[in-house]
């Protein structure tokens, strides 16, 4: 007769193919937490704005207990600006590789870079929700505004100014052009800016969006036609 061994569940080794794929699945499922926190933040801040968000409603949205939020995230101030960053660094990202191409020069550089802002800031919803909770919590949670200054708001001038002055080593942008707009780099931004505003606007209240490629190219001939140094 045939002895048959049977294992019981913990004798088992874990190479076992059943049990490695459980641990893999676990592990997955932990790498994926704070990702999922992260949306749910996300959902729930800009539905009820930063002051009025609680944890236990964050973690209601994804079926777990605000005590894992705490093994991710020490309070809703570190939550709110990892969420935040999780969207800002990937845009932020963005402008430092268009920027940082050296074999390109300063007006192409210029118009991928504004391109890229207008399609982040003004053409992306997720953007121009968080420029809403941002906007309506700055008065009441001064640090939130400070962050976002902080962490895009001066990495993209210290980018643009960066743009400009490879423009005027290159000879295509006139210096004292260039010179006047060193010290505003925000300037250039400005009308991006307003248009992600007046896009909040207008959505909030169910009103079409304005023509944004229109308007993203008014910007460009605009910008560059004060830059370009003419023949």
């Amino acid at each position: 007769m045939t002895q048959e061994v049977f294992l019981t569940r913990d004798e088992r080794p874990l190479s076992e193919p059943a049990e490695a794929a459980g641990v893999g699945i676990r592990q997955r499922q932990k790498a994926a937490r704070p990702g999922q926190i992260i949306e749910a933040a996300f959902a729930e801040f800009a539905e009820k704005g930063y002051a009025a968000a609680r944890l236990e409603d964050v973690a209601r949205r994804i079926g777990i207990t605000k005590g894992t939020i705490y093994h991710y995230f020490p309070g809703k101030e570190d939550l709110f600006k990892a969420m935040v960053m999780a969207h800002l660094l990937p845009l932020i990202d963005g402008l430092k590789a268009i920027a940082g191409d050296e074999g390109t020069g300063g007006v192409t550089l210029l118009r991928l870079l504004l391109e890229r802002a207008w399609h982040d800031m003004v053409g992306n919803e997720k953007s121009r929700e968080f420029v809403r909770l941002l906007v309506g919590e700055a008065s009441r949670v001064p640090e939130l505004a400070q962050f976002f200054q902080r962490e895009l708001t001066s990495r993209a001038e210290e980018l643009i100014a960066a743009v400009i002055e490879r423009g005027v080593a290159t000879g295509e942008f006139h210096a004292e052009a260039a010179k006047r707009l060193a010290g505003f780099p925000d300037a250039i931004m400005a009308p991006a800016v307003m248009a992600c505003f007046q896009a909040v606007l207008i959505s909030g209240a169910g009103m079409p969006l304005p023509d944004i490629v229109a308007m993203k190219e008014a910007h460009l001939h605009l910008l560059l036609n004060g830059l370009l140094v003419r023949p």
